[in-house]
């Protein structure tokens, strides 16, 4: 099979091409090259007090989306509204991919444990148990389970867009995955009623990119949900409560059967079904990628045939220095900064202009180049058997890393996209968010064990390195004699 994946991404870093190239394939060179990298770049460090908490630029214990403190000042609101806030998904996310990168589970889970507080007062109990008593109640960003808080109160933040039921799933697989259910089995049983009682495999929902609602339920939080669901089961069974035990067993069947559905696409898995159905949808959406997420994957028991399918899905929307988010995203499309800019002086300042309007700005193969689904389907690539993608997943993820200087020394950054300026791609303003951090990290961990278990995968790749080397020789890769991968 052949892929027609473009790899003609060229090293940002410097120091990381010189690094690459010195690379003889091996385990130990490996776990020597990623040594190097990790002790350069940024990495959450997760409190046990609140009086350790600082490090984050917050005094909770809640983890914000990006650090916070004079760097994040340093760039556009929009980080430093990062540093403020509280994403149920990136916590979810970023704490099971820390324990993934081997941060002990007790640390990785304290994000967590925090957000289940959060989730046990009672203005958010009481949300969640008015649709599970009533089905039929009103399911609106207003009246669903909330997504996203204040990261010093925990408040919910409105108006948001908080029907997001990936993030309701992902929460609930990590509490499972971090060891807290037997603490919060109360919560977990809330969280399956919840998803029972709204329909989660056919409901409508924002999604992974918090857009307007869709015509029908969206394959990667229906994943996300089956997986959640499947963890909750084992833990509730665990703790004696068989009777919620098989509604989650149930409920997680419900979800599959439409999870298997579209697995079956030729082409790949649909994302946003409703809206293809009406034939003014996408049919490519990188938002799949998160079943890809190795706990996710776990729970889904992804085979190596689906692993197939979703890359076939994935390579529509490769770009030279990273993966588009879908066709004609107008997120930070050619030069969106700008326009957004001027919109906002002619608007009194107004935040966002009308979804049609913004989506008019879009310019067709200028979208944004995103650096966190690499790690994503490097993780699955492993997870199903597909070694040649997971090397080349690796040399992609690494071209992405921009390096900075440091004394004597570099330091790395991973920046959240590349964007069109004036027709050259730059990164983007948002750098060193949490979860990009922490899948590259996630990655190099999970590279490196495949490396150390599997003598086929260490040979595999210093193949690769040969031939890479053979075809770009000495001077800077630019890779334009080299266009497709074999998986």
């Amino acid at each position: 099979m052949n892929t027609n994946i473009n790899i003609n991404a060229p090293f940002r870093s410097s120091t990381l091409r010189k690094k690459w190239f010195a690379l003889d394939g091996s385990f130990s060179g490996f776990a020597s090259f990623m040594t190097f990298v990790t002790a350069r770049l940024r990495f959450p460090v997760m409190p046990s007090s609140a009086s350790s908490a600082n490090t984050l630029g917050s005094s909770s214990l809640l983890l914000p989306a990006a650090f916070g403190g004079s760097e994040a000042e340093a760039f556009d609101e929009n980080v430093a509204e990062y540093a403020n806030k509280v994403w149920t998904r990136d916590s979810a996310l970023v704490a099971m991919a820390m324990k993934i990168a081997g941060v002990p589970t007790e640390e990785a889970a304290t994000p967590i444990r925090a957000l289940a507080d959060v989730y046990e007062r009672p203005e958010n109990a009481k949300c969640m148990q008015t649709l599970i008593d009533n089905p039929n109640a009103t399911y609106n960003d207003e009246t669903c389970a909330p997504i996203r808080f204040d990261c010093e109160t925990g408040n919910r933040t409105d108006p948001w867009g908080h029907m997001q039921l990936d993030a309701i799933g992902l929460f609930l697989l990590a509490v499972v995955d971090l060891g807290l259910a037997d603490t919060y089995i109360a919560l977990v049983k809330r969280f399956v009623l919840y998803l029972y009682a709204v329909g989660y495999w056919n409901r409508e929902d924002r999604g992974h990119w918090e857009e307007n609602s869709s015509n029908g339920a969206r394959f990667s939080s229906i994943g996300c949900c089956v997986a959640g669901l499947r963890a909750a089961e084992e833990a509730l069974r665990r703790n004696g409560d068989d009777e919620t035990a098989t509604v989650a067993k149930h409920a997680s069947e419900l979800g599959n059967a439409v999870v298997q559905d579209r697995l079956q696409d030729p082409s790949g898995p649909t994302e946003d079904w409703g809206n293809i159905r009406k034939q003014n949808g996408r049919k490519y959406d990188s938002a799949v990628c998160t079943v890809l997420f190795p706990t996710v994957a776990k729970y889904l028991r992804l085979t190596h045939e689906q692993g197939l399918s979703i890359f076939v899905h994935y390579r529509k929307l490769v770009r030279k220095q990273g993966i588009a988010r879908y066709e004609n995203d107008a997120y930070y499309t050619a030069n969106f900064q700008q326009q957004l800019t001027a919109w906002r002086e002619q608007n009194d300042g107004v935040k966002w202009p009308p979804g049609e309007l913004m989506a008019s700005w879009a310019v067709p193969g200028k979208e944004a180049q995103w650096t966190i689904f690499e790690p994503l389907l490097l993780s699955g690539a492993i997870a199903v058997n597909i070694c040649s993608q997971s090397c080349f997943s690796m040399r992609r993820i690494l071209a992405s890393i921009e390096e900075e200087a440091d004394g004597d020394d570099v330091k790395f950054h991973v920046h959240e996209s590349y964007v069109f300026v004036n027709d050259e791609l730059e990164p983007n303003d948002i750098r060193d968010l949490l979860w990009g951090i922490a899948y590259v990290r996630m990655a190099l961990k999970l590279f490196h064990d495949k490396l150390k278990e599997s003598k086929t995968f260490e040979e595999q790749l210093e193949q690769i390195l040969k031939e890479e080397i053979v075809l770009t020789g000495v001077k800077p890769p630019e890779y334009a004699n080299r266009e497709h991968v074999s998986l």
